[in-house]
């Protein structure tokens, strides 16, 4: 499939699993108000944070090989499996180890805090880590259509899911909500997992060929490891911008503060999902020395378009950002509406450095990467320890602003540097890129640019 094709099937479908996304949150904001939310934002973040930690950077180095025709076989899916298995069994250790510490509640927070639920955030845990790193098999393949589908299928039966929150929320207690919630998790995980394997052994796996439980060489393995370390610690520190901050607010605000902030920063970071998802399509494609010098011109037409709209889409949406939380999530929102106008000043820039990141990960430019991230971090857990206790959320929210901007820039210089790209060229939209949007949109091949 052309890069032009994945890209339009991938926009399409991450139009899509935003709308879906957003019913999802407005859904659950509604059942469980702020309280609830700043549990399920702690329950959450402990996974997401875990899986950074502990996935070594596979996901981004897998693709990267893969896509360059260097790993291929059940052998990697093997792998993957026999590796997420193990990172389980330490993340279950990690949790115990937590209320051994007396610190618990920073992982799992009522109701959310019993025996049972230190073995189902486990098994959480196994069923997102794996479903990572078999997509990124798959996108290393370029089926960035299938992995679009997939997609849509499993934020399409969470929101069916949640649905059911409003039921269980009225009948029962608050451990009845806690289990029902973890089987709407686990379920999307699980079908999600199902329909990757099937799509692998549909257009990745060679029929007739025996199946045999062989796992990649050391050499292989060394080489993964490898070429992960920098994306492994660039992703950490990526998510320390936009996560990090969620303790500072559940410890100086409570956790009804950190509901109304958790809402404002997950709409927020969905606007991203567009743009990062074509990041992943340009890691692939710069990766293949076959398609790289056609690429390098994509990208610079890619984020002179998308990042202007979605400067002006920021501006016109903050003018009524307050209402729309009020209105969609319920009164006691309403105070994410200014938050979220303070987070979209780093979210909108960083939209531009997944893009980035994408095309440098596939240039292998992962160092540059790591440089970024790690200037953003230390700018905001700095500012998080100045601005939090003194201002709340509106200080998390401009620190991480501040973070992102600086990771943000300093990406946008690599680019420029390694391409030679100028600045107005991929910045600024030219007035022949409406004819070529016509042009993309009408012919089956690739786009020339």
């Amino acid at each position: 499939m052309t890069m032009k094709r994945s890209m339009i099937y991938n926009l399409l479908a991450q139009g899509s699993v935003f709308v879906f996304g957003l019913f999802n949150a407005i859904l659950s904001a509604q059942v469980l108000g702020t309280e609830g939310k700043g549990q399920l934002a702690i329950y959450l973040l402990a996974i997401d944070m875990a899986i950074v930690l502990l996935i070594l950077g596979l996901g981004q180095a897998l693709q990267y090989h893969a896509s360059r025709e260097e790993f291929h076989g059940p052998k990697t899916i093997n792998t993957a499996l026999v590796y997420s298995v193990g990172c389980a069994v330490v993340f279950g250790v990690m949790v115990q180890a937590m209320f051994w510490l007396g610190q618990g509640s920073r992982v799992l927070p009522q109701p959310f805090d019993s025996s049972l639920f230190r073995v189902l955030i486990t098994v959480h845990f196994l069923h997102q880590f794996f479903g990572h790193l078999i997509i990124a098999v798959i996108n290393s393949h370029k089926l960035f259509v299938q992995t679009s589908k997939i997609q849509m299928v499993t934020v399409g039966l969470t929101m069916v899911l949640y649905a059911g929150l409003f039921v269980v929320h009225r009948a029962g207690t608050q451990d009845v909500f806690a289990n029902y919630f973890y089987f709407a998790l686990a379920t999307s995980a699980i079908v999600r997992i199902g329909m990757a394997v099937f799509v692998y052994a549909k257009h990745v796996h060679q029929r007739g060929t025996p199946y045999r439980f062989e796992l990649l060489d050391s050499a292989r393995v060394r080489t993964l490891v490898a070429f992960g370390v920098f994306p492994w610690m660039s992703n950490f520190m990526m998510r320390g911008i936009l996560k990090a901050d969620f303790w500072f607010v559940q410890h100086f605000e409570g956790l009804d503060g950190l509901g109304v902030y958790s809402v404002a920063s997950n709409l927020g970071e969905t606007l991203y999902l567009v743009p990062n998802t074509l990041g992943l399509v340009l890691l692939s494609y710069i990766a293949d020395a076959e398609t790289r010098d056609r690429t390098t011109a994509q990208t610079a037409m890619i984020t002179r378009l998308f990042f202007p709209t979605m400067l002006v889409g920021a501006v016109a949406f903050s003018t009524v950002s307050s209402w729309f939380f009020g209105f969609a999530f319920g009164a006691e929102f309403r105070a994410s509406g200014p938050i979220f106008n303070l987070l979209l000043w780093g979210i909108v820039p960083f939209s531009l450095a997944t893009v980035m990141i994408g095309f440098l990960t596939g240039a292998n430019q992962v160092r540059h990467i790591f440089i970024a991230a790690s200037a953003g971090l230390v700018l905001t857990l700095v500012l998080d320890v100045l601005m939090v206790p003194r201002f709340g959320m509106t200080g998390a929210a401009i620190a991480r602003g501040v973070g992102l901007n600086a990771m943000t820039w300093y990406l946008v210089m690599r680019f420029h540097r390694t391409t030679g790209t100028a600045y107005r060229d991929f910045l600024i939209p030219q007035a022949a890129d409406v004819g070529r949007i016509i042009h993309l949109l009408k012919r089956k091949g690739p786009l020339d640019l």
